[in-house]
């Protein structure tokens, strides 16, 4: 699948990119550049995000998953003998021994 030029992206491996213009002249029409230890290497892509190279599979841009943060309190509890989401702060029963804070961070789309 073609990457989305209007949303964040990076490399196939993960490298951090800057995209300077999407208008550049045929068949590397993407100009920008990746980031390689620490320094700047600038760089184009075909318009699909592909890099030219036919070898370098690993400067493909692709778009970066939202990241996606969220916490919730889980009530530990001698009625159900484990862990229970809950969604209030309610007042609890004596079967609760702890209300503990849990925070998920995942990549959109890792089963949240």
């Amino acid at each position: 699948m073609p990457v989305d030029l209007t949303k964040p992206m990076q490399t196939r491996d993960g490298r951090e990119v800057r995209i300077y213009a999407t208008d550049g002249i045929a068949p590397a029409i993407v100009h920008g550049a990746f980031r390689e230890t620490g320094l700047w290497q600038v760089c184009t892509w075909l318009f699909d995000g592909h890099h030219p190279c036919s070898g370098c599979q690993n400067l493909d841009l692709v778009n970066v998953k939202p990241r996606i943060t969220k916490d919730l309190w889980v009530e530990v509890s001698r009625q159900y003998e484990g862990c229970t989401p809950i969604f209030s702060l309610g007042p609890r029963t004596a079967k609760t021994i702890a209300l503990v804070k849990v925070t998920i961070d995942c990549e959109e789309g890792e089963g949240l």
